[in-house]
């Protein structure tokens, strides 16, 4: 067994035995259906959104995506939403860092910008980059 599927095995046991600890809870009468299907599936639909194939929120391995769910299981509905966006942000302040970074060094290539053959720089998209 590779270290990346162990990863992903371990992370989904964790996110399985957090649902498994929920569907209990909820059998006691600790926790109210609503809250239980509304926390799982909030984490189900950013999860797919998370994901590489699917996602327009992140492009994250399967691996990644599981132990992101098995962390978000651990909150109530509300904070799982929190949580998704600190992710976000996070991402969107690593990738602006990056790219400033990449801006130094020249190697803009990362951050979608190429240099046509003139040597002006466009984005991915097309325009020229002043």
């Amino acid at each position: 067994m590779s270290a990346q599927s162990e990863f992903v095995s371990i992370w989904a046991i964790i996110a399985i035995g957090l649902f498994v600890i929920d569907v209990y809870l909820m059998g006691i009468d600790e926790l109210r259906w609503e809250l239980f299907a509304g926390k799982w599936l909030i984490i189900v639909a950013f999860s797919l959104l998370s994901h590489e194939r699917v996602g327009p929120l992140f492009h994250l391995a399967t691996g990644d995506v599981v132990a992101i769910m098995a962390a978000a299981a651990l909150f109530a509905p509300v904070m799982v939403v929190v949580f998704y966006v600190l992710l976000k942000v996070v991402d969107l302040l690593m990738a602006r860092r990056s790219c400033r970074s990449a801006a130094r060094t020249s190697t803009l290539h990362a951050c979608g910008v190429h240099d046509d053959r003139r040597g002006h720089r466009r984005d991915a998209a097309g325009p020229r980059v002043m």
